[in-house]
């Protein structure tokens, strides 16, 4: 497990490796590569241990890093727009992926970073092995707005904002940036359901049942789109973070499509 930074746009971002080379040498392996996108208000931190366990469990590698104003990562000196996650996608990603050379990597979202792993491979489904999507959004609705808002109002509380700011160096940017897109009438017209026809790459949807930021809607209208069928696991008494929360069931499901749908789709390359 080796944690470093390197420079995106000029401005340093955080990233770790986890090596999963059975030789334990500094050299990163040939091992299939998962690469971690994490919610709008994550970090490396905020994954904790999932994918440590992930890797251990798949026999992968992992690379997670943490995007501008996240984490300990430098924060673009550009504000936010209603584009963000697809700059995130289209712009940064790729930066990442060909400075590690990082071929055919598993792409694991949650929320914010599901949205991204999607876009991403609404354009390069051919550079990937595999797609996850925990708990993605791919069009605003009213229930995502109104987790928004409450967490606005929680945010207002000493301890709230003191739990966030053990992960972030600038919690009050960062959390203004993210509420503040999000809330925007701008905002409100996006969705990237139509370009989600692009996609070929095998897909696995994860969602809590009673997820407090994106309903089912959002999972039927992936399912709707896509030109192909869609695995999908929905977990019962289950939040926004199914990852954290079911971290069990989380892996075992992952696993099996790994296994399975991936692993047929790398034989076919």
């Amino acid at each position: 497990m080796r944690q470093d930074s390197l420079k995106v746009l000029n401005k340093r971002i955080d990233y770790l490796w986890i090596d999963n080379a059975s030789d334990n040498s500094s050299r990163i392996s040939t091992n299939q590569v998962i690469v971690f996108l994490h919610e709008g208000l994550g970090s490396i931190a905020m994954w904790k241990k999932f994918p440590s366990l992930l890797v251990k469990l798949t026999n992968s590698n992992a690379f997670v890093y943490s995007r501008h104003g996240h984490g300990s990562s430098e924060k673009l000196d550009i504000p936010r727009n209603k584009d963000y996650l697809r700059n995130e996608a289209i712009e940064i990603l790729p930066k990442i992926l060909d400075f590690f050379g990082i071929k055919k990597p598993i792409l694991v979202g949650h929320s914010d970073g599901a949205s991204i792993a999607l876009i991403y491979a609404s354009k390069n489904s051919h550079n990937l092995a595999g797609l996850i999507a925990i708990a993605p959004h791919v069009f605003v609705e009213e229930l995502t707005l109104s987790g928004i808002r409450q967490a606005r109002t929680q945010f207002q509380n000493a301890r709230f904002r003191e739990k966030l700011s053990a992960y972030h160096t600038d919690t009050d940017d960062l959390f203004s940036q993210w509420s503040n897109v999000w809330l925007s009438t701008e905002f409100g017209e996006w969705n990237i359901v139509e370009s989600l026809s692009q996609i070929s790459t095998p897909l696995l949807i994860i969602q809590g049942e009673n997820d407090q930021y994106g309903s089912l809607s959002q999972i039927t209208a992936i399912e709707n789109t896509i030109p192909f069928s869609v695995e999908k696991e929905i977990i019962p008494n289950c939040g926004h973070s199914p990852h954290l929360e079911y971290p069990d069931q989380t892996l075992e499901v992952i696993k099996k499509f790994l296994d399975n749908s991936c692993t047929t789709a790398r034989a076919k390359d």
